[in-house]
């Protein structure tokens, strides 16, 4: 009986941590675009049709300014690590990177244009201003750099 109780015991913890475990895990990177499309077309209270056309074109705009942003692993040293040379390439890739930025969010304000309004386009990159102060202080806040 003792040992059939600690059994249960055993399983109904291992339900619980494995529960919890699921609770923590981070959204995928769609799940989160979706989501954040959905509060962007409601503040813009977009109707049907403009919904339909902004969705794929923000999905779109956004998978591009994250492929600018994924960590490279050979770039992971400290600063105070990094030789001049190393460190003269950041700033330039730095660089590069601002200028590709620029062009994505040319591109696609002419894509965005031909249905929204300037005002709407400006509110879409206030919002994702926003989102990224959020993320910001999330990091900070768990002792990320």
């Amino acid at each position: 009986m003792k040992k059939l109780f600690s059994i249960i015991l055993l399983v109904f913890s291992l339900c619980l941590c494995s529960q919890a475990q699921a609770q923590r895990e981070r959204p995928d990177f769609n799940t989160i675009l979706e989501k954040r499309c959905e509060y962007i077309t409601h503040e813009l209270n977009l109707d049907d049709s403009k919904e339909k056309a902004f969705k794929p074109i923000y999905m779109e705009y956004c998978k591009k300014m994250a492929e600018l942003f994924k960590p490279d692993p050979n770039k992971r040293k400290p600063k105070d690590q990094k030789t001049e040379a190393e460190v003269e390439q950041d700033i330039k890739d730095n660089f590069a990177r601002a200028k590709k930025i620029v062009c994505i969010r040319e591109c696609y304000y002419a894509k965005f244009r031909k249905f929204l309004t300037p005002k709407q386009i400006v509110k879409i990159y206030e919002i994702e201003r926003q989102e990224q102060q959020k993320m910001n202080k999330h990091h900070q806040h768990k002792g990320g750099k």
